[in-house]
């Protein structure tokens, strides 16, 4: 956890304390809760793709417990940095401008496994994650060959599916990256770590890759949506102030749900309606 020069001054001779604990730990919890709604949100669309008649009864049981496990699971791995006071230590060695959080050793905690836990952790996490969009994908392929020739004829369903797709692939391929790119970074870590080079500049560089790397795995959905949804564009949009020219009238947003029989199956469309736009006299 780098604490950047312009806050250095004020951690420079930071003494083990349980006030920065707290923070400590969540910063490690949080990303860990993170990957475990992203396996979850996996599961989720699995579920609608593969099981789309038992989706909502299937919900309705797990998503408390589910809830539950993505946020109980996920203190196993830091749970102990609570319990310990926090101090800081040079970023590198002489360093006067950078500094990071550690917590005191704990007796019967293994010292330097923090790497190989996360790493271990996003492996595992991360492997269901792929495999369950990697499903999705090709549920979502199938569904559309096979109802090809109807989804066809309805123009506004095709294009809809076609993006649904892409958006996967897209997710499935950032979240892929993001897992292979983490896990080289822990394991390393975990190497030096236990070799004590902790202030070697490898580790230095592994260290500093971290948090772009968290950030690729967080904002590639935010960003999938701003680029390939018009109702997200729109949504995120309205919450900048726009004055609106005295002489001009709005049209409003409306929400039409349609039902289309397609084959055996009944397949309902949820269409938003034009966003508010301003029209000059």
């Amino acid at each position: 956890m780098p604490l950047t020069p312009l806050f250095a001054s004020y951690f420079e001779i930071e003494e083990p304390t349980y006030l920065w604990s707290v923070p400590y730990f969540f910063a490690y919890y949080l990303e860990f809760v993170h990957i475990m709604l992203v396996m979850v949100t996996a599961l989720n669309r699995f579920t609608a793709l593969c099981l789309p008649v038992k989706h909502g009864k299937i919900w309705k049981r797990l998503m408390m417990p589910v809830l539950v496990l993505s946020f109980v699971f996920p203190l196993t791995p830091c749970f102990h940095r609570l319990l310990v006071p926090t101090y800081t230590i040079p970023f590198y060695i002489n360093c006067t401008n950078a500094f990071v959080m550690q917590s005191v050793d704990i007796d019967w905690y293994p010292n330097g496994m923090n790497a190989l836990f996360f790493a271990i952790f996003y492996i595992v996490i991360g492997v269901i994650t792929i495999l369950l969009n990697v499903s999705s994908c090709l549920s979502l392929t199938f569904i559309k060959q096979k109802n090809q020739s109807n989804f066809q004829q309805q123009k506004s369903v095709w294009q809809t599916i076609q993006r649904t797709e892409v958006g996967l692939i897209l997710v499935c391929f950032g979240d892929l990256v993001a897992m292979i790119c983490m896990i080289i970074i822990q394991m390393t870590l975990f190497y030096l770590g236990v070799r004590g080079l902790y202030y070697d500049p490898l580790y230095d560089f592994m260290y500093l890759q971290i948090p772009w790397v968290s950030d690729l795995g967080r904002f590639i959905r935010p960003f999938m949506l701003l680029f390939m949804s018009k109702s997200v564009r729109d949504a995120f949009l309205s919450a900048f102030p726009i004055r609106p020219n005295p002489d001009t009238t709005i049209t409003i947003a409306t929400t039409i749900i349609r039902s289309i029989d397609t084959s055996s199956k009944a397949v309902s469309k949820v269409s938003i309606g034009p966003s508010p736009i301003y029209h000059h006299r």
